[in-house]
C-alpha cells in the first residue's frame, strides 16, 4: 500500500496471541503525486483447526464458539440451479453466467447430482444430472443453448425449486439451491413480503438458498438467503464475473458436515442470549461462530455438537477453553462482548423485519436491538452517528431506514426509461361486437362498452407518441347482423419490429424500408420454454453494413458477414426512439468477416429471420430483438416487450356463424406514457370518477315489472375528456360481461350504447385510418 499509495501509512502489528492492531494513515500529497486508498480492508487469516467440536474463548460472562473442524471426508451434494433467463439478463449477464455453469460443472465430482432450472415467465427444468464426464458435457451443451426472454416469475421459481430440492438426491446427501438473479420479480407474485413468506412456509428443512445477485441491491433475495441459512453475493458485473461466481461456488462445492446443531446447558448460558452466524451445513474452509452469554456467577461452557457426516452422525466434543479475567469493565475492551453484541443486533434486526411479526412483537424486538446498539455504539438502522467537525459544527449520518423510519422495507424498483414517466401497471382488453373492457384510474370496477361505429373500416386501438407503439384493428360485421361486428385483422407496431394478425395468420417484419434488418438480434430458438417450435438454436446479430432497397430483388450482403451464426446490419430510424424496446448494441458482437459463407445464403437468412409468416396450426417462438413473440396451441399469440415493460395477448375465436375473430388483451403493461391516445389507449390515463349510485328498492321494482327480480345498480360517472374542458357525466350500470381471455363473467360498469361516445375524447369515426398500417 505504501509503494503504490504516496501519502499512505500502515503501522502496527501482534500485541499478544490472536490479538493483531493495524493502523492507517493518510496525508494528501501534492498534486499529481497520487491519492489516498478508497475501498474496504480485508484481513485474511488461517487458523490451526482439529477435528473436535471447537474451541470457546471467554472474556468475562461472555463467550464465542469457534466451528471449525477439517480433515473430514467430502459429503455428496445434490444442488438445484435457479438461473434467471428473463430478458433483464440481457446484454452479458446471461453470457456470463453460462460461461461460469461450464466451469462449475465440469468441477464435479462424479458421484454429485444436480438440477439445473430455469426461468422467466414460466419454470422450466433443464434436466437432472450427475458428475459424470457425459453427464456434465450434455448439460453444458443445454446451458449454452439458454436464450434470455420474457419476464421475471421470481416467486414461482423460489418455490418450485425447492421442490426440486426436497425431491431430489438420495439418503444422507447436502442439499442446497444457487440462485443466479438480478433480483427483480416482474410476473406472478410480485410483493416481497409475500414472495419472503411463501419461501419461509415451502422450506420447512432450512435448505441453504445461495444467492448470486447481477444488480446493486436486491435485499429480497439477501433476506430469503439469510433466512435460509445461506450466503449472498454480489457479482460486480465486468471482465471479472466469471471468476467471482466460480471463486464464489468453491467455498460451497465441499460440504464436510450436514445439520450441525450446537447445544449449551441450561445451567450455564442464560436462555435467548446465544446468536450463531454461519450456516447449518459446514464447509471445508469456513466457520460457524456462536455467541453468547453467561448466567451470573458462571465461568465455564461445555457445548455439544451434533452433526451429520458422510460416514454417519457425529458427536464432538469441546474441549479447548481460553478463559480471560479478570472481568472487564469497559465493553468497549472485551472484543468478544462486542462480537456477541453485533451478532445479536444483526439477528434481531432480521427478526423485527418478518411480516409474520404482530406490532408488538416488532415494536419489542426493535426495542431490544436500540438497547444493545445504543449500549456497544453501533450505528444501526434504529441509531445515527454524529461526526464532530473541529469547528464544533457536526453532521448527523443514518443508515439507510432509520432512524425517522426503522427498518424501511423499500425494494429496489425498476429505473423509469428517461423522458418517458409511467403510470403504473394496467390492463384493458376488447374482442367481439367489439366489447371494450377498460381499467381506468379512479374506478374500483372496469368500464366495458361497445364500439358503435361501422364496419369495412381500420380504427386506431392505442398510440404512444413516445414509445413510437401502434395497435389498430380492421372492423368486420357478423354474417346477416351488420350491427354485430368483431376484429378480423390486427396490425402492432413494437418499435422496429411490426406484426400483422389475422385468424390464418401472422406476419413478423422487422425489415427497413432499405431491406436491412432493424433489430440487433433474431433469436429462432426459445429452448426449453418452447421446444415445439424447434430446437435448432440460432442467434443472430444483424451487423451495420451495406443497404438495399426493400423489393423482391434486394441487394447482396457482403460475403464474408457472417461470424459465430451472426449477421449484421443497420437501422435507419433514430435510435433513441425505440431506445427501450431493443437491447444495446453491443460492438463486440459486431462482425468482421468469416470465409466460406455464399451471399445466396445470407440473402436466404436475411428473409426469413426478419419477414416471417406462421399459421396459427405452425406456431413460432422467436425473440427479435427485445419483442419475444410466441404463437402456440394454435388460438393464443404472446407478445412480450422487455422484462416487465408490456404483455399482449391476441385470441383467435369462432362465433355462432362460424366466422373466426380476434380478440386483443393489454395483459400487464407499465410502458405507456401520458400521451397515450386510441379508442383503449386514452384509458391509460384517463380520470373517471364515480359520483352517485342508486338501486330501486324491491317494491319500485314489483310494480314497474310485475316481479320481485333486483334491478342492477345504477351508476354516475365524470368523465374527464382530454381536449375538453367540461367534464361529462355519463349514466351506466353495474353488471357483467362474458370475457372471452378468463372464460367467465366479470363484473364491470356498463355504459348505455348512447353513452359510449361521451366516454371517448373522440367521435367513433375520428378513430377510423386509412389503412390497417397506417
Amino acid at each position: 500500500m505504501q509503494a503504490q499509495n504516496p501519502g499512505t501509512s500502515v503501522t502496527g502489528g501482534p500485541v499478544s496471541d490472536g490479538e493483531l492492531k493495524f493502523y492507517y494513515r493518510h496525508i494528501d500529497p501534492p498534486v499529481g503525486e497520487g491519492g489516498g486508498v478508497d475501498g474496504t480492508f480485508v484481513l485474511t487469516y488461517g487458523i490451526t483447526s482439529h477435528t473436535d467440536g471447537g474451541e470457546v474463548q471467554r472474556v468475562g460472562s461472555y463467550f464465542a464458539h469457534f466451528f471449525s473442524p477439517e480433515r473430514l471426508p467430502k459429503m455428496t451434494t445434490h444442488s438445484v440451479f435457479l438461473l434467471d433467463v428473463s430478458l433483464s439478463m440481457y446484454n452479458g449477464k446471461l453470457d456470463s453466467m453460462k460461461e461460469a455453469m461450464q466451469t462449475i460443472l465440469r468441477d464435479m465430482q462424479p458421484e454429485d447430482t444436480y438440477e439445473i432450472l430455469a426461468f422467466s415467465s414460466e419454470v422450466v427444468s433443464v434436466g437432472t444430472f450427475s458428475g459424470e464426464a457425459e453427464e456434465v458435457k450434455r448439460a453444458i451443451r443445454r446451458v449454452r443453448r439458454l436464450v434470455s426472454l420474457g419476464y421475471s416469475n421470481l416467486n414461482s421459481a423460489l418455490l418450485q425449486a425447492l421442490k426440486a430440492v426436497k425431491a431430489g438426491g438420495a439418503e444422507n446427501v447436502v442439499k442446497q439451491m444457487i440462485v443466479f438473479s438480478d433480483g427483480h420479480a416482474t410476473s406472478g407474485e410480485v410483493n416481497p413480503a409475500a414472495i419472503k413468506s411463501n419461501v419461509k412456509k415451502a422450506n420447512t428443512q432450512k435448505h441453504p438458498i445461495f444467492v448470486l445477485i447481477f444488480s446493486e441491491k436486491s435485499k429480497l433475495l439477501e433476506d430469503i438467503s439469510v433466512d435460509s441459512g445461506g450466503l449472498v453475493r454480489y457479482l460486480q458485473y465486468g471482465s471479472a464475473t466469471v471468476d467471482q461466481i466460480t471463486a464464489f461456488y468453491k467455498e460451497i462445492s465441499q460440504p464436510l458436515m450436514a445439520d450441525v446443531a450446537i447445544s449449551y446447558p441450561d445451567e450455564e448460558v442464560e436462555e435467548g442470549n446465544v446468536v450463531k452466524s454461519g450456516m447449518s451445513n459446514y464447509y471445508a474452509g469456513g466457520e460457524i461462530v456462536v455467541a453468547g452469554r453467561l448466567r451470573p456467577g458462571v465461568t465455564r461452557v461445555r457445548p455439544s455438537v451434533r452433526a451429520r457426516g458422510r460416514d454417519g452422525p457425529h458427536q464432538l466434543p469441546a474441549t479447548r477453553l481460553d478463559s480471560r479475567d479478570p472481568f472487564y469493565a469497559s465493553l468497549s475492551e472485551n472484543y468478544i462482548a462486542r462480537m456477541w453484541a453485533y451478532l445479536m443486533l444483526q439477528e434481531l434486526l432480521a427478526q423485527a423485519a418478518s411480516p409474520h411479526n404482530a406490532k408488538n412483537a416488532t415494536q419489542h424486538l426493535q426495542t431490544k436491538a436500540l438497547e444493545i446498539a445504543t449500549k456497544f455504539s453501533f450505528v444501526s438502522p434504529l441509531t445515527s452517528l454524529v461526526v464532530v467537525y473541529p469547528q464544533d459544527s457536526s453532521l448527523l449520518l443514518s443508515l439507510p431506514g432509520g432512524p425517522q423510519s426503522p427498518l424501511g422495507n423499500a425494494q429496489p424498483g425498476h429505473v423509469a426509461v428517461p423522458g418517458s414517466p409511467r403510470l403504473g401497471r394496467s390492463n384493458a382488453r376488447v374482442d367481439l361486437d367489439p366489447q371494450f373492457l377498460v381499467h381506468t384510474p379512479g374506478l374500483d370496477l372496469p368500464l366495458c362498452f361497445n364500439y358503435e361505429g361501422r364496419a369495412g373500416v381500420s380504427v386506431l386501438l392505442l398510440h404512444d407518441p413516445q414509445s413510437g407503439i401502434v395497435i389498430n384493428g380492421h372492423v368486420a360485421s357478423v354474417r346477416q347482423r351488420p350491427n354485430l361486428k368483431f376484429f378480423s385483422r390486427l396490425f402492432l407496431r413494437l418499435g422496429p419490429v411490426n406484426l400483422t394478425v389475422t385468424p390464418e395468420l401472422l406476419h413478423v417484419d422487422c425489415l427497413g424500408d432499405d431491406g436491412t434488418p432493424q433489430v440487433d438480434t433474431v433469436v429462432k430458438s426459445l429452448w426449453p420454454f418452447y421446444k415445439q417450435n424447434g430446437r435448432k438454436y440460432k442467434r443472430h446479430t444483424y451487423n451495420r453494413g451495406k443497404t438495399t432497397k426493400r423489393s423482391h430483388q434486394r441487394g447482396r450482403t457482403p460475403p464474408n458477414a457472417l461470424q459465430n451464426n451472426e449477421v449484421t446490419a443497420p437501422d435507419p430510424r433514430p435510435r433513441e426512439q425505440y431506445a427501450y424496446l431493443s437491447p444495446n448494441f453491443n460492438k463486440s458482437n459486431a462482425v468482421q468477416g468469416s470465409p466460406g459463407v455464399s451471399p445466396l445464403s445470407l440473402l436466404v437468412d436475411r428473409v426469413h429471420d426478419c419477414s416471417v409468416n406462421s399459421s396459427w396450426e405452425e406456431g413460432i417462438g422467436r425473440i427479435y430483438g427485445n419483442v419475444m413473440v410466441v404463437l402456440s396451441k394454435k388460438r393464443s399469440l404472446d407478445i412480450t416487450i422487455g422484462d416487465g415493460l408490456a404483455h399482449f395477448t391476441i385470441r383467435r375465436s369462432r362465433n355462432k356463424r362460424g366466422q373466426r375473430f380476434l380478440g386483443f388483451y393489454i395483459m400487464d403493461q407499465e410502458i405507456f406514457s401520458p400521451q397515450t391516445h386510441g379508442m383503449m389507449g386514452q384509458f391509460i390515463s384517463k380520470r373517471v370518477r364515480r359520483l352517485a349510485s342508486s338501486r330501486p328498492s324491491t317494491l319500485q321494482t314489483r310494480a314497474a315489472t310485475g316481479t320481485a327480480s333486483e334491478t342492477p345498480e345504477k351508476v354516475t360517472l365524470e368523465v374527464a375528456r382530454r381536449g375538453h374542458r367540461k367534464k361529462l357525466r355519463v349514466s351506466g350500470v353495474v353488471g357483467s360481461r362474458y370475457s372471452l381471455m378468463d372464460r367467465t363473467r366479470v363484473r364491470c360498469i356498463r355504459v348505455h350504447t348512447k353513452g359510449s361516445e361521451s366516454v371517448l375524447d373522440e367521435r367513433p369515426r375520428d378513430y377510423v385510418r386509412s389503412c390497417l398500417q397506417c
